[in-house]
């Protein structure tokens, strides 16, 4: 989903693309969706870049709490990521 190609890239800085896919944690499977950022690399006109961010809740996937005294665990987990495509990764 989403129109995003290296000739739309030629004359937008970046544009939106967004993925369908899975995630597993501990045996519970959800569908996933993730929009990702897509830009040229300004060094290397051949290299992309996609990124973005993910928030997972651990209550999702029947992760209990395993906070104690010394260590505290967030509810929600956020995942940054950045993907290299192209030549030169």
């Amino acid at each position: 989903e989403g129109e995003c190609t290296p000739t739309l890239l030629e004359t937008l800085p970046e544009c939106l693309l967004i993925h369908y896919g899975k995630i597993t944690i501990r045996d519970v499977t959800k569908d996933l969706r993730l929009e990702s950022t897509v830009r040229r690399d300004l060094d290397n006109i051949n290299k992309y870049l996609a990124g973005g961010k993910l928030k997972l809740s651990w209550a999702e996937f029947g992760v209990e709490d395993p906070s104690n005294f010394f260590a505290t665990l967030r509810p929600e987990v956020e995942i940054n990521y950045t993907v290299c495509l192209g030549a030169g990764c």
